[in-house]
């Protein structure tokens, strides 16, 4: 944020529904995508619409819980995107 970038956050809406995530993503075109849970990426990545965008993509941040080795495998036919793990750091600093 602080060299120009833009923020777009999902409604619960759709949050909730990957219809209208995929949406979103089409129309904002986002870099960057932020998610709380890898088992919420996890459903996502059974939706072929929100599999399209990845490609578009240049980084992932994935909190909440620690990421499954299958998803780290799946992350890797994407050798663009740069993967974050942040879970813990909120723990750590308490």
């Amino acid at each position: 944020l602080t060299y120009g970038s833009e923020m777009v956050l999902a409604n619960d809406s759709e949050i909730k529904n990957i219809k209208e995530l995929v949406e979103l993503i089409k129309r904002e075109k986002p870099e960057t995508l932020t998610f709380s849970a890898p088992s919420r990426f996890k459903q996502y990545l059974e939706y072929d619409e929100f599999v399209e965008q990845m490609p578009n993509l240049r980084y992932i941040a994935i909190g909440g819980e620690m990421v499954p080795e299958d998803l780290i495998y799946r992350l890797l036919e994407y050798p663009e995107l740069d993967v974050y793990s942040i879970y813990g750091p909120t723990e750590t600093t308490v």
